[in-house]
């Protein structure tokens, strides 16, 4: 799948569409909590190194997030 596939497929799922200020609310808080869940695992993986044994998991998951808002 590219990116264009994947921006098709996650707009099917938008419940929020970005032509109002609310979608687009909705949409920057959205991705600014996602990419604090992020962030947190790059500080996890800091403080913990080898003990924080999901980060590649995590952050995987957590980017799918981010690519999707």
């Amino acid at each position: 799948m590219d990116f264009e596939e994947y921006q098709a497929r996650a707009s099917e799922t938008d419940q929020f569409p970005s032509d109002n200020q609310r979608g687009v609310s909705i949409s920057l808080f959205g991705l600014m909590g996602e990419i604090g869940s992020l962030l947190t695992s790059f500080k996890k993986r800091l403080r913990d190194k080898g003990a924080y044994r999901t980060f590649d998991e995590d952050v995987k998951e957590e980017m799918g997030d981010v690519l999707w808002y």
